[in-house]
């Protein structure tokens, strides 16, 4: 699942201070153990996430607007070339932040509508004039929303403590033929594993105070086919462990890592506008092969 209350087994991945990452033969997909509360989630989100983790994240994705729609623009086109014609064009973007995956809908002509629980991103989109509710999505916050043609979670399914119920309730707002987009981090890939047996490095992607659980593209995939639906698509972004491999580890110091989100960001761009189609293969190969920083999954609610 995993559920705080509930007793979770699996070989130990990794240990840190206050507990282990592990690979539950429960719930198919690495966790941590503990699991905090559902207050202290709620808390975290609603009170501290934007305010002091993320406290210069509105003004990093500002500056990343036009790199960050080209990609969000690719996850669009392959929705709309999955869906069946004549739909409705509505769609629902669950954790929307601070409303960058919205607003490119609104301009492509589609309905948009937001769940999320920082009041701080949640009033930050909604003065873009953009549709956005402050809550956190739930069953009950669910049955009053009617049905999406397009549902998305980008970066969303690591923080939470029950992501098979998360996918249930997606899947019931979905019209049949709905496409589903779920953007994970794709942690313990081929290359991190690669990494770690160097003995160099730690593990950097376990943060156990902001991801509870840890997905790859199969377990991604597992979990969506287990709430019913069908899996069509997968993609990926740039590789960031490749300049490790390369020998510059740009998890311990932040210049390196500015100037190499740079460098990605600019490959993405020329790409998009000279040859968006070599783009769009280089990351689905990347992805059959189970590397890339994301695993982005795309999945159809069947039609009948």
């Amino acid at each position: 699942m995993p559920l705080v209350n509930e007793v979770h087994e699996g070989p130990t991945i990794i240990e840190y201070i206050d507990g282990r990452v592990i690979d539950c033969t429960k719930c198919g997909f690495k966790h941590i153990t503990p699991l905090p509360s559902a207050e202290e989630l709620r808390h975290f989100y609603e009170e501290e996430f934007y305010q002091n983790e993320k406290d210069t994240y509105l003004e990093a994705s500002a500056e990343d607007a036009e790199w960050k729609a080209s990609e969000f623009l690719r996850r669009y086109k392959t929705a709309e070339q999955i869906l069946p014609v004549g739909g409705q064009r509505r769609v629902l973007d669950i954790g929307c932040g601070p409303g960058d995956f919205l607003a490119l809908g609104k301009s492509l002509g589609w309905n948009e509508l937001g769940i999320e629980p920082s009041s701080v991103a949640a009033d930050y989109g909604r003065k873009k004039g953009l549709t956005i509710r402050n809550e956190f999505f739930s069953e009950e916050i669910g049955s009053s929303l009617g049905e999406f043609d397009f549902i998305h979670m980008s970066e969303v399914l690591e923080h939470v403590p029950n992501p098979s119920e998360m996918l249930g309730w997606a899947h019931s707002l979905l019209v049949p033929g709905g496409v589903l987009c779920i953007s994970v981090p794709n942690d313990f890939s081929p290359a991190q594993k690669v990494l770690l047996e160097t003995g160099k490095h730690k593990p950097w992607w376990v943060v156990p105070d902001h991801h509870l659980n840890y997905f790859d593209f199969l377990s991604l995939e597992r979990l969506i086919g287990n709430a019913g639906l069908r899996v069509r698509e997968r993609t990926t972004n740039f590789p960031m462990e490749l300049f490790m491999l390369m020998g510059q580890d740009y998890t311990t110091d932040s210049a390196l890592g500015s100037q190499f989100h740079s460098w990605r960001k600019n490959f993405d761009l020329v790409l998009t506008k000279l040859n968006p189609k070599l783009l769009d293969d280089f990351y689905k190969s990347l992805a059959h092969v189970e590397l890339g920083r994301l695993a982005v999954v795309f999945a159809q609610k069947p039609l009948a």
